[in-house]
């Protein structure tokens, strides 16, 4: 192997295995799957560039990244570690996660300026957030009164802060998801227009803006919580 192609090989390997944060809490049990291997996940368990963690009926574990943003990730859950580049003095630059089934919790540290650096990504939706706390849930394969069949849907509750919200396969959707305020993602269709937590806490959610009926049944309700400690 030419220094070249050595220096090239060694440079991604770093890249690969670059360090973004670790495990403060494990409740159950929990995994990382890390290039093939799966390994179990325990306090103080670092968490690298595209690791992926999951967890199993009720467990759950909460990673901490580098930048000190909290991430709790629920039970029956899979996320992974898409991009994270933290700049000088710690400051993040850009984070990716992406959720692949269940719910995380994110308590994101504040960075200046209004940058939405910070991003869950589902298969349906891409969340962008600054300094924020919010709650994104994700599920297939089970369809929901008003959407048609649809058996793809994206939650997002929003504690305090400000969420901007969009479904990829619909250009120019995004919405904002202020403090307080949730929205659900179906299919390729556009966000839901923001209704309040408590009142969809009780079932009462806001017309969709493609003007489909909005759902009803308990399945769609949406929880409120408390905002999460930091």
């Amino acid at each position: 192997m030419s220094c070249a192609l050595f220096l090239a090989a060694f440079n991604f390997s770093a890249w690969a295995q670059a360090q973004v944060g670790s495990l403060v809490e494990v409740q159950g049990q929990a995994e990382i799957h890390r290039t093939g291997n799966v390994l179990s996940a325990r306090v103080g368990a670092a968490v690298m560039l595209h690791d992926e963690l999951a967890t199993f009926a009720r467990s759950a574990l909460v990673l901490v990244l580098s930048d000190q943003t909290k991430v709790s990730l629920g039970e029956l859950s899979k996320l992974q570690v898409d991009e994270h580049l933290v700049g000088t003095g710690g400051s993040r630059s850009s984070t990716v996660l992406n959720l692949l089934a269940g719910s995380v919790r994110s308590l994101v540290s504040s960075t200046m300026g209004r940058a939405f650096n910070y991003q869950i990504k589902t298969s349906n939706s891409v969340i962008a957030v600054r300094g924020t706390d919010f709650e994104v849930e994700f599920t297939q394969g089970k369809a929901r009164v008003g959407f048609g069949g649809c058996g793809v849907y994206t939650d997002v509750r929003v504690f305090q802060g400000l969420v901007e919200v969009e479904n990829p396969a619909q250009p120019g959707s995004k919405v904002e998801v202020p403090g307080g305020f949730a929205t659900t993602i179906a299919c390729d269709l556009v966000p839901l227009n923001p209704g309040p937590l408590g009142l969809a806490a009780h079932g009462i959610v806001t017309g969709a803006v493609n003007a489909l009926p909005a759902p009803s049944c308990p399945i769609c309700i949406i929880p409120a919580h408390p905002p999460m400690s930091h």
